[in-house]
């Protein structure tokens, strides 16, 4: 089921990543051997220090959030667990509430997976807005979307080999959109998924001001000019402008129902940000 939900660019642009590990591997290669095998020591040492960060990361989270769990957030905790069920992820996935915008965060490396989710988000949205935003995170635990992680940390530690993630960063982009799309198809309402989106580009009590119509405007206005292609070549993330157009391309061919329900609901009129002086 979870290959359904991918974006149509993903696998292509996985493969175009794959090159990437050609230089590197000579690059390493060459680098063993000039070291007298001194950059396996060097990863031998680098390795542990990572782990050792990252549960250094957990254990301040522990120490000092609100882990999710049946005492604390018991209704985001039943949506995590459904969210595995779902989409068949069998380990554990560990959550916490932080204050801060209408956004979270999720941490993964080696067995350690986290997500963060900002209190602000739980307190605004709605329950299938949060399922979206938990789905997308679930959804890309699943898909092994981090399969490149390890990759992207080598070329950062080398700003000769900084160009080789111009064949990283198309994949990365399409890994947002397929777990847009993962999030929008546990959730199954494609206004709520939406909003949670435009929730995380402009707050919690802004979003109710953009609307989707507005959004794909300027996706209009960018289409086909060069520098807007320069920034998202650049860029890990594809335009937020896309992740709209995304998302409703994706129900109209594999959730015709929620698509229809969306162009039916006439309740997505931009709302004044400012009121009516008395």
């Amino acid at each position: 089921m979870i290959d359904r939900l991918r974006h149509p660019d993903e696998g292509k642009y996985f493969k175009l990543a794959v090159v990437a590990t050609v230089p590197l591997l000579f690059i390493g290669l060459l680098m063993v051997v000039g070291t007298m095998g001194g950059l396996l020591l060097a990863v031998a040492l680098v390795l542990p220090m990572l782990w050792l960060s990252i549960k250094m990361m957990e254990a301040h989270f522990k120490a000092n959030l609100v882990k999710v769990s049946t005492l604390n957030f018991p209704e985001v905790k039943a949506i995590i667990d459904e969210a595995r069920e779902r989409l068949d992820y069998k380990p554990e996935v560990d959550a916490y509430v932080q204050s801060g915008d209408a956004n979270a965060v999720l941490y993964k490396l080696f067995r350690t997976k986290m997500m963060v989710i900002h209190a602000e988000f739980i307190d605004a949205a709605s329950r299938e807005e949060l399922v979206w935003l938990v789905g997308r995170f679930i959804g890309s635990l699943k898909a092994k979307h981090d399969r490149l992680t390890m990759l992207s940390a080598l070329i950062g530690i080398s700003e000769k080999l900084v160009f080789l993630n111009l064949l990283l960063y198309p994949y990365e982009r399409a890994v947002v959109h397929s777990a847009d799309q993962m999030g929008l198809f546990l959730c199954g309402n494609l206004k709520a998924a939406l909003t949670a989106l435009n929730r995380t580009v402009v707050g919690k009590g802004l979003h109710r001001h953009v609307t989707v119509e507005g959004m794909l405007a300027q996706k209009r206005e960018i289409d086909g000019q060069f520098l807007p292609r320069l920034v998202r070549l650049f860029s890990t993330h594809p335009h937020v402008v896309d992740r709209h157009a995304n998302m409703l391309r994706f129900a109209g061919e594999q959730m015709p129902e929620a698509r229809a329900a969306y162009d039916a609901d006439a309740t997505m009129e931009p709302k004044p940000v400012f009121k009516a002086a008395a």
